[in-house]
């Protein structure tokens, strides 16, 4: 039986699954999915998406239940329709790789985060459904927030601030002494740091109908000044983000000498340790991309990680974002000529 988490084609849950793919179209098949985005319209910034299709189960093996060191044991079909299931507090292969490729189609649009905003909802004595609910109504006013910015408003402004678009993926983790939170990294110019603060704890109070700890809200911003530093700065944090990614995942790996193999997602992604105190959640998933960084803008973009399977190497060495600067340099520089051209005198 395949669980509800058998979206992405190309990941293997099962240590047993065979070691060396001989059929040739199996093989091809495998290649091309995962090097194209999947298709879905979940990436909404409400939060509320629907189930992912399954995958054939030719490609993708899973167990009928998680347990033992990996939280509460989770099968779908014993619990009831009606209600949001519990599930293990960890990341499933699908919504790591989903959350890689969208922090990757970000920088292929010179978009680097620099930002990571913590929110406790346990602090705010708020449960699962409560959380998400308070999440996706900030997230509508955030996006509105970003994109109006203060231009048509300069000569009222002290300190006018451009409006752009939110790009933002996001985490939820829980954990014994912590409780029930959410990791967001996003992008947000250094000169609307402050602004953005006391917006967003304005904002969260309106909406959560009461004060909170101030502790329950937490922005850390990225100090890095060279281009070099803040995609490593990016990855640095993506990689603490996945922190609760199991090692029963794997990924397909080109052997030199055997063949493709089946690798240990940790393995290639090197997250930070796995913490093992995490309760089980009532949330359907626990990452998320936005919309504009999400599957269907890959698509639509005709977007493909430069990194494809299954060579894994320069995963996190910023090609995206260097290609994206060469291309927005030639650009302006054929922008440049056509303005200098207009000003000729023939």
């Amino acid at each position: 039986m395949l669980s509800e988490y058998n979206y992405i084609r190309d990941i293997s849950i099962d240590a047993d699954f065979p070691a060396c793919i001989e059929n040739d179209d199996l093989r091809e098949r495998l290649f091309r999915e995962f090097c194209l985005p999947q298709v879905d319209e979940d990436d909404e910034e409400c939060l509320d998406f629907e189930d992912p299709i399954p995958a054939p189960a030719d490609l993708v093996e899973a167990p009928q239940a998680l347990s033992d060191s990996y939280g509460t044991e989770y099968s779908p079909s014993s619990l009831p329709v009606s209600e949001v299931p519990l599930r293990p507090a960890y990341l499933t292969g699908p919504e790591v790789i989903k959350f890689c490729y969208g922090i990757s189609y970000a920088m292929s649009k010179g978009v680097l985060m620099n930002t990571l905003l913590t929110i406790n909802w346990s602090d705010m004595e708020l449960r699962e459904s409560e959380g998400t609910a308070v999440l996706g109504k900030y997230f509508h006013r955030a996006k509105k927030w970003r994109r109006v910015g203060t231009e048509p408003r300069q000569r009222r402004v002290a300190n006018p601030r451009v409006g752009g678009e939110l790009h933002y993926a996001l985490v939820h983790e829980n954990d014994s002494k912590r409780g029930f939170h959410t990791h967001v990294l996003f992008y947000l110019p250094d000169e609307d740091r402050d602004a953005f603060e006391a917006w967003s704890r304005k904002c969260l109070r309106d909406i959560v109908g009461r004060p909170f700890p101030p502790a329950a809200f937490h922005l850390t911003r990225s100090y890095a000044k060279t281009e070099s530093d803040r995609i490593e700065w990016v990855w640095h944090r993506f990689r603490y983000l996945i922190k609760q990614l199991p090692d029963i995942w794997r990924l397909p790996w080109n052997d030199p000498k055997k063949g493709i193999q089946w690798i240990c997602m940790r393995d290639v992604l090197k997250p930070r340790r796995i913490r093992l105190d995490s309760p089980p959640l009532r949330l359907k998933r626990l990452s998320y991309v936005s919309q504009n960084i999400g599957s269907t803008a890959q698509r639509r973009d005709g977007y493909v990680v430069p990194w494809s399977a299954p060579y894994y190497s320069g995963i996190y060495s910023g090609d995206e974002f260097y290609e994206w600067r060469r291309r927005d340099q030639y650009e302006r520089r054929q922008k440049e000529v056509q303005e200098l051209i207009k000003t000729l005198q023939i």
